[in-house]
């Protein structure tokens, strides 16, 4: 366990700063009062002290300016124990004569005397004195210089056995007291105050922290608001000082001298103890970060700052709720009648004036800040709305209806590129999964296959001949489509690898049309070809163009209405070389253009017929990947494709004497 979680330790320390509070404040006011009776400078006595010497003197000055105001009167409140300086009421002890050495008033008995003392003055008949000490020169000089003035002696003294009726008692009681302690007060303040500081440090340091917790963690009174926390201290803090004043003022140095002092203690220390809890409060606020929220302060700002900002938002959700064109129409009326009255009053005031063209700079400037952040959002919409869903608009700089449409179209477009990627991994897994289940189905077909060969080397008789024959024909029917699929995946994930070189596209067309030619007679159909004379050179893979012309006559060998013809031709268009063909569909081509080029996709919906619905994608896709475009068109029964690639240049030499490159 860490020294600053150990609550032991803490308690000491505690402790510590009570006492040590204590011994500071009694040494250190112990120390400074006995420098102001003297102590550190006279002897200990006190009755030879300087402290005695001038308090003797301020009374006896007391007693002769009494006199001087009041005369007779001073003597009878004396002598009727109504003065303060009647014998009962202080231990002083004077005798006051005149100038021919009659007694004009005395109190006690001089004779045992700790300490006396004489003075001579002057009472004018005005009732001013002026004073002299009976030691000096300055008495003869008194007495001769002022003939109109009364001659006045006054001898006083204290007894050996002071009284506990006045100040001077408790003044030679305190310079006792302080006198024996003299030597030890400023070592008690020095270590006390050397101890109070090591444990508040301490006590500082371990605020917050608790055993079995981690961080810092806030104690009930770490709850309270800190500035009600801190006002309520303040004012415990201020009742010990007054009730040490009172207990002071009452009997310090007489019989209950000793309690007053240990209250006094008390009270010191629990005035540490209080301002010790402000401190490790704060200490512990401050670590715990966020001080400034726990306050009363704070709570009510941040309670009208809610108040205001819900009303602010009501009036705006009400300022909402009115459609938009009745809030601007609103808006331009308030200000046209604000500016109608600067411009009215302004003939009778340049104020005015000036204040009218800088509301119509302003809402002119406003305008065409608007108008510029509706051409950014416009401009993004269009961006967006053109495919570009990567695109953002910029919202920093827009305001209001503005901002939130912008940001409303910048999560369209978020929400597109989303949607865009989900379906284009829904894509990639279909593919994959194609792939993946074509490769599986191969295997076993292949078995199928093989033992159908097998089977029909056997001699079969009757109706099972027949039986292995379509067996035989629709398991090469499926390895097609297997073989269909496998390419369609390839060509549409990229895994086929393009070799372009420059190719003969007619001497291409010719060798696919005399291959198919057979198949397309057996088909009823009559291809009519239509090349030019000189050789029409592309940059192709001529194996995977070859793929492609066989896909599009073999769709015309299955598809074509029997007895109808295949034009085949190949045009320049717009500096590329095309390749088109057109035929009659047997069925009814009910279908969009962009559709038939979808997986899986025939024209013959009951699919009756030979064919996979794969020919035309994989063309598409094969044509992609040599930056050439297919496209088909349909006019009615109508169908026509069309192949389109970049033609090379054939007035070139080098292109004339290339071998033409193999369709296989």
């Amino acid at each position: 366990m860490k020294l600053t979680e150990n609550l032991a330790v803490k308690i000491t320390a505690v402790f510590v700063v009570f006492f040590t509070a204590i011994g500071l404040v009694m040494g250190a006011a112990g120390t400074v009062a006995a420098n102001e009776l003297g102590i550190y400078a006279d002897s200990p006595d006190w009755f030879q002290s300087q402290n005695c010497a001038d308090l003797l003197q301020e009374h006896a000055m007391s007693v002769a300016y009494g006199y001087a105001a009041e005369g007779a009167d001073f003597i009878f409140s004396v002598r009727s124990g109504q003065s303060r300086y009647a014998p009962a009421r202080t231990n002083l002890c004077f005798t006051l004569a005149d100038d021919a050495g009659n007694i004009v008033c005395a109190t006690g008995s001089p004779d045992s005397a700790a300490v006396s003392i004489s003075y001579v003055f002057a009472v004018y008949p005005d009732g001013a004195i002026e004073w002299a000490d009976a030691q000096t020169e300055q008495q003869s000089q008194l007495v001769t210089a002022q003939a109109d003035a009364r001659i006045m002696t006054l001898r006083c003294s204290l007894p050996g056995a002071l009284r506990r009726t006045d100040v001077f008692y408790y003044t030679w009681k305190a310079y006792s007291i302080l006198g024996t302690w003299r030597g030890v007060l400023p070592w008690i303040a020095g270590i006390s105050a050397l101890l109070m500081a090591v444990s508040v440090v301490f006590l500082c340091c371990a605020a917050g922290h608790h055993a079995g917790r981690e961080g810092i963690s806030l104690n009930p009174q770490d709850r309270i608001p800190f500035d009600f926390y801190l006002l309520t201290v303040f004012g415990m803090a201020c009742i010990p000082p007054g009730l040490g004043m009172q207990l002071y003022s009452e009997d310090l140095w007489g019989s209950g001298g000793l309690y007053v002092i240990v209250a006094a203690g008390l009270l010191v220390g629990v005035e540490a103890l209080i301002c010790l809890a402000a401190l490790l409060t704060t200490a512990t606020r401050f670590k715990k970060g966020g001080w400034w929220r726990n306050t009363v302060i704070w709570r009510s700002c941040h309670f009208c700052w809610r108040l205001a900002a819900a009303c602010l938002r009501a009036c705006r959700d009400l300022l909402l709720a009115v459609r938009l064109e009745w809030r601007v129409a609103l808006g331009v009326a308030v200000f046209l009648y604000i500016l109608a009255l600067f411009w009215v009053d302004g003939a009778y005031s340049d104020g005015l004036l000036l204040a009218a063209f800088c509301m119509s700079a302003s809402a002119t400037l406003l305008c065409v800040l608007f108008a510029n952040g509706l051409r950014r959002v416009v401009d993004g919409g269009r961006a967006i709305a053109g495919g570009s869903v990567d695109y953002k608009i910029d919202t920093t700089k827009l305001a209001g209806i503005l901002k939130r449409h912008g940001e409303d179209l910048n999560s369209i477009a978020d929400g597109m590129g989303i949607a865009v990627e989900q379906r284009m991994r829904s894509e990639r897994m279909k593919t994959e999964l194609i792939t993946n289940v074509s490769h599986d189905i191969k295997t076993p077909l292949t078995s199928i296959i093989n033992y159908v060969d097998l089977l029909k080397k056997e001699p079969l008789e009757g109706k099972a001949r027949e039986y292995a024959d379509t067996l035989e024909r629709h398991a090469n029917r499926l390895k097609k489509l297997t073989e269909d699929l496998v390419e369609a995946s390839k060509a549409a994930t990229g895994n086929i690898r393009a070799e372009l070189v420059p190719v003969n596209f007619c001497e291409l067309i010719n060798q696919a049309v005399g291959e198919y030619s057979e198949r397309l007679e057996q088909s009823g159909i009559e291809p009519v070809v239509a090349l030019p004379e000189h050789p029409k050179y592309i940059l192709a893979d001529g194996r995977l163009l070859w793929r492609i012309i066989e896909n599009l006559l073999s769709n015309a060998a299955k598809y074509s209405q029997p007895g109808t013809r295949l034009y085949i031709s190949l045009v320049d268009r717009h500096g590329r070389a095309v390749l088109e063909m057109k035929n009659i569909s047997r069925d009814r081509l009910n279908i969009d253009a962009d559709e038939l080029m979808e997986r899986f996709v025939r024209a013959d919906s009951s699919r009756h017929t030979e064919g996979s619905g794969l020919g035309l994608n994989i063309a598409r896709s094969l044509a992609e990947l040599q930056n050439a475009r297919l496209a088909i068109e349909i006019d009615g029964d109508l169908f026509k494709v069309s192949l389109a690639f970049d033609r090379l240049d054939d007035q070139l030499d080098f292109i004339d004497e290339m071998p033409a490159a193999p369709a296989r």
